[in-house]
């Protein structure tokens, strides 16, 4: 088992390299191409749109086959092919199209990730947050090695350096291997994910993305404006994943016996505060400290949204629900957020951007005050248990 959880973690550091390459440096590629920030905005809407739906048909389809590292074979492949078309033009309509067509695919890895590291760690021990950490580092490594690739090459290295590293990624899905689950002839087998729990936090996991997911896509662009170098960016992204390593460390240990609901709850608070500050920090050295709270923001926040919904759900249907938080968080969420933010981003800049982002997290606050549970501790949910189980 010892050789499935090094290819898990493995896994792990090339999707986020992709990720971390992508995010920090594709939509530089596209402004350099002509492309306006309502246009950028709507790609970044198109991804969302995709993950409304993708995520839902392949959890569904690992859950039917029962065979997680075959749909990670099968995405992979898909969406290395999709990405194609950027090595050749920047057309809008050529490269929306096969962005539609690459998001399909791509958007079912993650959550395909996820659900094999949830099944190995029931079975073998361990926490998510052991694999997880490992995406966090290749995140970084991934915007350092494309800001290496701009500073040799230009901007326009930019689609040749991420159509590699989706290449690299065919390799890992390759030695991902996880046991179809025996069949369990219960009534929790036959069970709808979407029980009273698992909507009250889906509802505030929406306004959680649509407050966050469009600062994530123009943050590159604002860095631009304060003055921060092409390939200084991965920098500040490395400053907020850094604090989510080290929080994917010891949270169980700082928070092992709080709720998960105060677990969220806190991230939230420091999603708000990071906005809020995003909006009146002009200095770029002052903003690389102002991105520490990534780690509580994002980093947190989705390990604890994972591993709770883990336990609120039937094991039989661990990947479908998997797949709901996706489509909804990352999905509906950020097709409304990368919308609206490349209008706000386009009018107002980061001011606008930010304090709507503030808005929206305090509202979530609210929300997530009034509606959610507080049944299940963070340190069981971690582990895979239901509280008092």
């Amino acid at each position: 088992m010892a050789d499935q959880r090094l290819a898990l973690r493995g896994l792990y550091l090339i999707l986020f390299g992709f990720l971390g390459g992508q995010g920090n440096y594709f939509p530089l590629w596209l402004e350099s191409e002509g492309w306006t920030d309502g246009e950028i905005g709507w790609l970044g809407a198109l991804r969302s749109a995709c993950l409304i739906f993708a995520p839902m048909f392949w959890g569904r389809i690992a859950d039917i086959d029962g065979h997680t590292g075959r749909v990670l074979r099968i995405t992979a492949i898909g969406s290395a092919i999709a990405f194609l078309p950027t090595l050749a033009t920047s057309d809008f309509w050529i490269v929306m199209a096969s962005t539609a067509v690459f998001n399909f695919f791509r958007e079912g890895i993650v959550p395909a990730a996820d659900t094999a590291a949830i099944q190995h760690t029931r079975r073998h021990g361990g926490t998510f947050g052991g694999h997880r950490i490992w995406g966090s580092v290749g995140f970084v490594i991934g915007g350092f090695l494309l800001a290496i690739a701009v500073d040799v090459g230009g901007r326009s290295a930019i689609p040749a350096v991420l159509m590699g590293l989706l290449l690299i990624t065919l390799l890992g899905t390759e030695r991902i291997k996880v046991a179809k689950e025996e069949e369990r002839k219960t009534e929790g087998a036959r069970q709808s994910v979407l029980t009273s729990d698992v909507v009250r936090l889906m509802v505030v996991i929406l306004l959680w993305r649509i407050a966050s997911s469009g600062v994530f896509q123009f943050l590159p662009l604002h860095l631009g404006k304060l003055g921060v170098p092409d390939r200084w960016v991965p920098a500040y992204w490395a400053a907020g994943v850094i604090s989510e390593m080290a929080l994917f460390i010891y949270a169980e240990r700082l928070f092992g016996r709080w709720s998960a609901k105060s677990v969220f709850l806190l991230c939230l608070g420091a999603a708000a505060l990071q906005s809020a500050l995003s909006v009146v920090v002009e200095s770029p050295w002052v903003f690389l400290g102002v991105m520490t709270l990534h780690g509580l923001s994002f980093g947190v926040a989705f390990y604890t949204t994972v591993v709770w919904l883990g336990v609120l759900v039937p094991k039989e249907r661990l990947a479908s629900v998997q797949a709901v938080l996706y489509a909804v968080g990352f999905g509906v969420g950020g097709a409304l957020s990368s919308a609206a933010s490349g209008y706000l981003y386009e009018h107002g800049q980061g001011p606008w951007l930010f304090g709507a982002s503030a808005g929206v997290c305090a509202l979530a606050v609210i929300v997530g005050a009034v509606g959610l549970s507080d049944r299940t501790t963070f340190g069981d949910a971690a582990q895979g248990r239901r509280s008092g189980s």
